[in-house]
């Protein structure tokens, strides 16, 4: 039996709206199944993209951990003016859609805030 070694990636990104597409391509030197890839891709750009929007710092931080049977992906910045939730969409919308994404595809996800928001996920690989 093969044993998969643990990937990790850490990166400190600026609060700019490029930061999303480098969060994107972090995951293009990583082994993950394509269903899996696309969907780590997406919400971790959801996150980052959050991030930008709403965050007061200047930085965001991404930590992505690929296992044998997860990915976890965590995205930190220096806070907002409300803890994160999903939000209720109504047909015409045209943002507001990050987190109601990460509750429908992650297997799991959550938020801290202290001073600083924290929200992770995570994908089972299939």
């Amino acid at each position: 039996m093969e044993r998969r070694s643990e990937q990790v990636v850490h990166l400190t990104l600026p609060c700019r709206p490029e930061s999303a597409a480098v969060a994107r391509h972090v995951f293009d030197e990583l082994d993950l199944p394509a269903n899996t890839l696309a969907d780590a891709q997406l919400l971790t750009t959801e996150l980052v993209t959050n991030s930008i929007v709403h965050a007061a710092g200047e930085r965001i931080e991404l930590d992505v951990v690929v296992g044998a049977a997860h990915v976890h992906v965590a995205v930190c910045d220096e806070g907002g003016p409300s803890e994160p939730r999903v939000r209720r969409q109504d047909v015409d919308d045209t943002s507001g859609r990050g987190l109601f994404l990460v509750d429908a595809i992650a297997d799991e996800w959550g938020s801290h805030v202290d001073g600083r928001t924290a929200v992770w996920f995570r994908l089972r690989r299939r």
